[in-house]
């Protein structure tokens, strides 16, 4: 188990293995035996998983995350989403049920993108739908009656020697071709649209594990956010994962790690499980697993 440095003032991994001392609680019931949690009628029962409560203050600093959540209350005010991720889920254990509760569907979002795509979505569908209903009504107005139909537009009012009625004949045989090039021109339009908001490969590319495809955004996705956004992006994490490295698939874990940890390798025993990538010869060393 980790120990409590004052300097760092945070929990780290030391290079000598720690174990928790006999009699330490470890779970509902249950206490630590010779570094095995057993269980313990001494020890009492609790309800859930949260039961020393939630990390307290602006911890989430230490991570050094500077667009990250910094506390379980930001957590809930800006980044509802990250209650399906480590450590936010299991450290904000007493904020997480609230949002659960307080949206009415476990977390909320899955992420802001998805919210934005899903309105996109919406509008097209709308655009879509209004712009074929007016071109069709506009197609039947002027292949029903020329006559009303010119009269009362403003084409009649362009060319003062025009014939109404030659010109009414004429546009009798080329409006409809023109009115239904514009409704499928219309309509490709909005489709185009849609093909723009819907991300590249999720239109052309599937697979048995992603028979929809990548969700929108997917492709300008970085190596680090595969570890969250692996289902939804099912397409594009799978050519950037390298399966060889059991545990840092997709690499440093935090965008941060080169920067801040990479450059000084003192700070791997505490980071070395999210900056796996940047810390990997220090993982080595020690034979740590991730």
């Amino acid at each position: 188990m980790p120990c409590y440095l004052t300097k760092l003032k945070a929990c780290v991994f030391t290079d000598v293995l720690q174990r928790a001392a006999d009699g330490t609680p470890c779970s509902s019931g249950k206490s630590c035996r010779e570094g095995k949690c057993v269980s313990d009628s001494k020890v009492p029962k609790s309800q859930g998983t949260c039961m020393y409560g939630e990390r307290k203050g602006d911890w989430f600093s230490e991570l050094g995350d500077p667009d990250g959540p910094k506390s379980c209350q930001d957590v809930m005010d800006r980044f509802p989403w990250k209650c399906y991720e480590e450590p936010y889920k299991s450290d904000c254990c007493e904020t997480c049920p609230m949002i659960k509760q307080k949206i009415g569907t476990e977390n909320g979002k899955m992420g802001p993108f998805n919210f934005f795509s899903k309105i996109f979505h919406s509008v097209l569908i709308f655009i879509n739908a209004t712009l074929t209903y007016h071109l069709s009504q506009l197609l039947w107005t002027i292949c029903s009656d020329p006559d009303k139909s010119f009269s009362s537009s403003k084409f009649a009012s362009l060319n003062p020697n025009l014939n109404a009625r030659t010109a009414i004949s004429s546009r009798r045989k080329a409006a409809p071709g023109t009115l239904v090039a514009i409704l499928s021109g219309g309509i490709t339009a909005v489709k185009l649209a849609q093909t723009l908001v819907i991300s590249k490969s999720a239109q052309t590319v599937t697979s048995k594990d992603c028979p929809s495809g990548d969700q929108p955004a997917c492709a300008s996705l970085k190596k680090y956010q595969c570890y969250d956004e692996e289902q939804r992006c099912c397409i594009t994490c799978p050519k950037l994962k390298n399966s060889s490295k059991v545990g840092c698939e997709y690499g440093d874990k935090a965008r941060w790690c080169a920067d801040r940890v990479g450059a000084k390798l003192e700070h791997c025993p505490h980071f070395y499980q999210k900056c796996c990538e940047s810390c990997q010869d220090y993982i080595r060393k020690n034979k740590l697993k991730i």
